[in-house]
């Protein structure tokens, strides 16, 4: 199942961002709402359920810090890379 909400908690200035999320898979197309405790910081990444660990993207470029500030709820999209 390519869907699903889970909170991540994982230390601000940690780039390597964790979550998991009940009854998970990782496929193309796949949609998730993560909501953050903390900020997301610059060239962040997001690794789900262990699948490892995948670049963030905004507007086609690496994440810059701000983007994603603590407590916001964040979708993201799996695109195969």
């Amino acid at each position: 199942m390519g869907q699903g909400y889970g909170t991540c908690s994982t230390a601000e200035s940690d780039e390597a961002k964790v979550v998991t999320l009940p009854n998970y898979s990782l496929v193309i197309g796949g949609i998730v709402a993560v909501k953050f405790t903390n900020s997301v910081p610059a060239n962040a990444t997001l690794n789900i359920n262990k699948t490892g660990a995948k670049n963030i993207y905004y507007k086609n470029k690496n994440i810059t810090n701000s983007v994603i500030s603590a407590g916001e709820i964040a979708y993201f999209m799996y695109d195969g890379t």
